[in-house]
């Protein structure tokens, strides 16, 4: 009775397995064939006696279905719960919504186009495997962008062309030091001194990843950006190298950030 009991439970438990399996397993003849492809065919917990098999959880509500090609945030903030994560095409209304709400219209040329966001802000890589561009955007409980922070490699054709090119002057180009151009970032008003500046940086220099081959930071701020400018000289690693006149007459202060220190400073 005890062998016939065993051999019962058995066949309830194949039977109950059934449904789960190829077609091809039920076909007349492949009893060798299914019976080795059980361990590949079901999850491990199908297998273990007095286990069900459960799908994974659907998102529960807005923000989960939000985040989900990207599951975990990179940087969540207790303080008020906005989320940070790494910047999407998607983003690119909001972006330059936020952009021209915090500054002045005629700085959004054609690098604020839809197209030049994207170039701009949407993570790519470099042929010989280098981000050529990343960002970061943090988004509020009410689904409201906050503040974005975006870097590109410094050999980009954009950041060598254009009314900005003077940057090139106040580097060694042919020192072999990797460097990225930083910005813009941007931190909507009502959070302004909240410490958003400094968590954008943290997620895009340190939880991002996309930048740890970087050594050197090149900051552009208008000189009178004077709220910005602070806010960088705080970051370690930040040297002020000089200041020139755009080929459109509009001053800028050009910093370097050592990347090194200021992934130190910002993990402490």
């Amino acid at each position: 009775m005890r062998g016939q009991s065993w051999q019962l439970t058995a066949l309830a438990r194949l039977l109950w397995l059934l449904p789960a399996l190829p077609a091809a397993a039920l076909t007349p003849g492949t009893t060798a064939w299914l019976l080795t492809a059980l361990p590949t065919a079901l999850p491990a917990a199908a297998l273990t006696p007095g286990t069900t098999t459960v799908p994974p959880p659907k998102a529960s509500n807005w923000w989960d279905a939000f985040f989900a090609p990207q599951p975990q945030p990179l940087l969540v903030r207790e303080k008020d719960g906005t989320r940070l994560r790494r910047g999407t095409r998607e983003d690119a209304p909001r972006i330059r919504q936020l952009w021209a709400a915090n500054v002045a219209p005629n700085s959004l040329g054609e690098a604020w186009s839809p197209g030049g966001i994207e170039t701009a802000f949407v993570y790519r890589k470099t042929r010989d495997g280098r981000a050529a561009a990343t960002s970061v955007v943090a988004y509020d409980e009410d689904r409201r962008l906050t503040g974005f922070a975006a870097a590109t490699a410094a050999d980009e054709p954009f950041n060598n062309l254009g009314p900005l090119v003077e940057w090139k002057t106040f580097f060694d180009l042919e020192d072999g030091r990797n460097r990225c151009l930083l910005g813009p970032i941007c931190v909507e008003a009502s959070v302004r001194g909240s410490g958003l500046f400094r968590d954008l940086y943290d997620a895009l220099l340190v939880r991002s990843g996309d930048l740890d081959d970087v050594a050197e930071g090149v900051v552009l701020i208008h000189a009178e950006n004077h709220a910005s400018l602070t806010a960088h000289r705080r970051l370690d690693g930040c040297t002020t190298l000089g200041e020139f006149a755009s080929a459109d007459g509009r001053p800028f202060v050009v910093l370097a950030l050592d990347l090194a220190a200021a992934r130190a400073g910002l993990s402490t």
